[in-house]
């Protein structure tokens, strides 16, 4: 256990006038005590290639300095995550980056690690960091971490449309669904008509911006009011 410690050595001998001899002990055990928040994180669905990141607080609670390796992920995909502070980092191709590596900590100090979640590929992703240090009781210690990366795909229905013969100065509408069917939230910012004739074209409903959960649709609605006679052509973006 820690704490303060004391023993006494007795030494027996043929001395006549000191015999036993006592000699006194005293000491005091110290321990490095690690503990880590949050214990582990979820990135939830992430849009691919927006990379958030996660500190990880590194806490000494013992008496002694707690010395860290070099921070590890470890995992089936590991290689969707990198440490970008505060440790090395160790995926299927062990790298180090600048200024990164092992760490000590000081009784009743702290450090941070920070993880970022980079998939480079569309899924659920998951690994683990692992931090292996002198705490006697806890000297590997593995916080899960996973994520899903995710990708809106933009598909138009009709992707083309001819509103036929229309007399000046009437009016025709017609609607353009726009799909996700991608696995991620689909943000359009802008619809636009442009082209030879698009001052006789006009979005009336359904404008942008909008957004577009995965799996759903959004009506488009683009009004035709020819102004002089002939064949009109434009085309919405």
């Amino acid at each position: 256990s820690t704490g303060a410690k004391s023993a006494t050595l007795r030494i027996a001998s043929d001395d006549p006038d000191e015999n036993p001899t006592d000699a006194g002990l005293d000491g005091t055990r110290i321990v490095a005590d690690i503990a880590v928040q949050p214990t582990g994180h979820d990135f939830g669905s992430v849009a691919l290639g927006s990379n958030p990141s996660q500190p990880f607080v590194v806490r000494n609670l013992g008496s002694a300095v707690l010395h860290v390796a070099a921070p590890a992920l470890v995992g089936p995909d590991s290689t969707s995550f990198s440490i970008s502070g505060g440790g090395s980092s160790f995926g299927m191709a062990p790298t180090i980056a600048s200024g990164v590596s092992s760490f000590a900590v000081a009784p009743g100090d702290s450090h941070v690690v920070t993880v970022t979640f980079a998939a480079t590929t569309v899924g659920t992703k998951s690994a683990a960091l692992r931090l292996t240090s002198d705490d006697p009781d806890e000297a590997t210690l593995d916080f899960p971490l996973s994520g899903t990366a995710v990708l809106p795909e933009i598909a138009v229905h009709p992707t083309t449309f001819d509103f036929g013969a229309v007399l000046v100065g009437d009016s025709l509408d017609h609607g353009f669904v726009v799909h996700n069917v991608g696995s991620g939230a689909l943000s359009v910012s802008a619809t636009t008509l442009f082209g030879p004739n698009a001052g006789d074209f006009a979005i009336v409903t359904g404008a942008a911006p909008f957004s577009i959960a995965p799996g759903d649709s959004h009506q488009v609605s683009v009004r035709f009011t020819p102004s002089a006679l002939g064949s009109e052509s434009a085309s919405l973006q």
